[in-house]
């Protein structure tokens, strides 16, 4: 007799092998397509700087300039180090639902060094 999946009570072992790798498989091809996209985006047509700092940023990070949210909302692409000491908390006073304050529940909010507990600083 062969032995139940414990995750998958319908399948068995082999079967969920199985299904593992075929899901490991068109991660790969997901992954491959997505850094080929990355690979071919043009400086042009994105926003290449930290909306903070107006750094240049890593390839991956680009926001296009077409893109809904950024058209919108003002999306930018922020550096690793901006990114890092910005958080993002929800807006006390939220505006109310229009097409033109819509996606601003949250506010971005910068860290700053004094506002963090002693053992959380550098």
């Amino acid at each position: 007799m062969t032995e139940m999946s414990t995750m998958f009570p319908e399948k068995t072992l082999d079967e969920e092998k199985a299904w593992w790798a075929e899901q490991q498989e068109a991660h790969k091809l997901e992954l491959e397509r997505e850094q080929k996209a990355i690979a071919e985006r043009k400086p042009a047509d994105h926003y290449i700087h930290c909306r903070d700092c107006g750094a240049f940023v890593q390839k991956w990070r680009w926001v296009h300039k077409d893109h809904p949210q950024a058209i919108r909302n003002g999306w930018r692409p922020m550096c690793g180090s901006c990114s890092t000491t910005t958080t993002t908390i929800p807006n006390p006073n939220p505006p109310t639902a229009c097409r033109r304050t819509a996606g601003k529940e949250f506010l971005h909010v910068r860290i700053s060094e004094k506002a963090l507990p002693p053992q959380a600083r550098r």
